[in-house]
């Protein structure tokens, strides 16, 4: 009898081993490839697989970042697809670094919130992330995108634009790393039928990210796109745009010092409140000192929209333009009213005969004053501190 029911209890024990690893090579076989966790098929951290991202292999780029990478000058470098920087992963490049980007729209570098870059970039051995193309071109593929937990005036928290990241929170001090001495050239591709990729584009970063010394080249998007935050960027040059060169709104918050732009399309310097909602808080605010913007381009050096902000421009020289400031909107206009919207020092040069200074008719004469000035460092010049670093002057 006692040996009857040892063999009944062996059989049972069989049966429920058997069941939990059925159940947990079940749960292994599921693939989310979202959820920072190497199950299923992949190969790697959500990559591999029944995965659309291939894992890191050598020295090709394409994947999901959970831990640290770091890329030297010593070796080759060729971006392939999309490269993921998720919560706690590092991206670290150093001084003298190329990455070839191979021609796509998937092809792209993005740091999600919690993610971290460093580009350790010098100025006489920058990074350059450039197309792989024989003959490259604007748009051979995407750019950078980083998201960050600053604050932002369409929520809380936001998806991107660009990738569908989450982006935003109540982090003005947040870091997304530091970046400094890089340039972005050829990016812009299309992202769906109605945007495309910036050369670098900023959502909801923190002003604890030192970004500096870094510059967009013929992008067939915007040059750089500051999508709230407080990011706090220093010289940054922006030369061929397909659409601004530099794009700012949706609350952001900060300071910005030595910009300078030529060959851009739509405006120098785009500034604005939110597209979807004119009256979104926190405003749009900020200080924007020592500026170079060489036209011409369709809407004007400076474009105030999407309900304006409001903004303090120091110390900038504009050339061949046919309209100097647009202030677009019944909001944008009032801002200017109220004497919410300041130029100080702005010098014309090189306008034609159908120069027009700005298209306000508003009661603010006085928002705007004009003064010689050397704006980014030598007027429409390369300035001194991009020399060496920057190319297409």
């Amino acid at each position: 009898m006692i040996k009857k029911w040892f063999h009944i209890l062996m059989f049972l024990l069989v049966v429920s081993l058997s069941c939990d690893s059925t159940e947990q090579a079940m749960e292994s076989s599921v693939v989310t490839c979202d959820d920072g966790v190497m199950n299923g098929d992949e190969t790697g951290v959500d990559c591999g697989g029944s995965c659309n991202i291939n894992c890191l292999s050598g020295n090709t780029l394409e994947g999901v970042v959970v831990s640290v990478i770091e890329l030297t000058s010593g070796e080759e470098h060729t971006l392939t697809g999309p490269l993921l920087i998720r919560d706690g992963g590092e991206l670290i490049i150093q001084a003298g670094t190329t990455i070839k980007a191979q021609k796509g729209n998937d092809v792209y570098i993005a740091i999600a919130q919690g993610g971290k870059l460093f580009a350790y970039g010098r100025e006489d051995a920058p990074i350059v992330i450039t197309s792989a193309e024989e003959n490259p071109q604007p748009g051979d593929w995407g750019g950078i995108v980083i998201c960050g937990d600053a604050p932002i005036n369409s929520g809380l928290v936001s998806r991107s634009g660009l990738l569908d990241l989450f982006y935003g929170g109540e982090d003005a001090d947040d870091s997304s790393g530091f970046i400094r001495y890089l340039r972005v050239e050829y990016a812009g591709a299309e992202y769906n039928d109605t945007s495309n990729f910036s050369g670098i584009t900023f959502y909801g970063v923190g002003r604890f990210t030192t970004f500096n010394n870094v510059q967009s080249y013929n992008s067939l998007g915007n040059g750089f796109n500051i999508v709230g935050g407080t990011v706090a960027p220093e010289n940054l040059v922006a030369i061929g745009s397909a659409e601004s060169a530099f794009k700012v709104g949706e609350g952001w918050n900060g300071v910005g010092n030595r910009w300078y732009a030529s060959n851009f399309l739509t405006a120098g310097l785009e500034l604005g409140n939110n597209n979807e909602d004119v009256s979104a808080l926190p405003t749009s605010s900020g200080i924007l000192r020592e500026i170079s913007l060489l036209g011409p381009s369709q809407q004007g050096a400076i474009v105030l929209n999407d309900g304006g902000g409001l903004f303090q421009i120091e110390e900038t020289f504009t050339t061949s333009f046919d309209l100097g400031i647009q202030i677009d909107g019944l909001e944008a206009s009032n801002l200017v009213d109220d004497g919410a919207f300041n130029i100080t020092n702005i010098e014309f040069s090189d306008i034609g005969p159908n120069f027009v200074p700005t298209n306000y008719n508003g009661s603010n004469t006085t928002f705007y004053t004009e003064n010689t000035t050397l704006g980014a460092g030598n007027k429409d010049l390369a300035p001194d501190w991009a020399q060496q670093w920057a190319t297409g002057f």
